[in-house]
């Protein structure tokens, strides 16, 4: 029974937050008996929702919603135990590509925000730091290789660093 509560609140949890990329509780059916016929056995719920993470990415090519999407998937692989770095990498590249797009020439730079206080004592060590747009798409000093920030002993580290924009007045 426990087990099954479990399955629930997952697919509950998820889907709530996929609702905002215009997915419902179909798709998800849908998705399970695609991959159910796949896999030749019930899919498990986890899988179907990658499986729709992957199938949003796949529709788009919006960087702000695709910086979303990661985002959502760095949770979900984080919410498992497991390394969300990757995902939460192209979230932030998303991002810093939405940045260029929005600000354009007026882009002069980004700035690290930290979660202040609450951040690990590695990205309060980034905090305040300013690079061009070009410094950090290609360096990537977030997300932070050495964050240890952890939102439960039993996850990886996640990083919550995030760039805000420098933009110049003047042009």
């Amino acid at each position: 029974m426990k087990k099954a509560q479990n399955k629930y609140a997952v697919v509950s949890k998820w889907i709530g937050s996929l609702k905002n990329y215009g997915v419902t509780e179909s798709d998800f059916d849908k998705t399970k008996d695609i991959l159910t016929k796949k896999f030749g056995k019930e899919a498990p719920a986890r899988d179907v929702i990658w499986g729709l993470f992957n199938q949003l990415i796949s529709r788009t090519n919006d960087p702000a919603t695709l910086s979303g999407i990661y985002y959502e998937m760095s949770l979900f692989v984080n919410e498992e135990g497991k390394d969300s770095f990757r995902q939460r990498e192209l979230s932030t590249k998303m991002s810093l590509i939405n940045l260029k797009q929005q600000a354009g020439d007026v882009l002069d730079g980004v700035e690290i925000v930290t979660a202040g206080k609450q951040s690990c004592p590695e990205c309060q060590k980034m905090s305040g730091k300013v690079f061009t747009f070009d410094e950090a798409f290609n360096e990537m000093p977030i997300p932070n290789k050495n964050c240890t920030h952890r939102f439960r002993e039993d996850q990886k580290p996640f990083c919550r660093c995030l760039y805000v924009p420098i933009v110049s007045m003047k042009r």
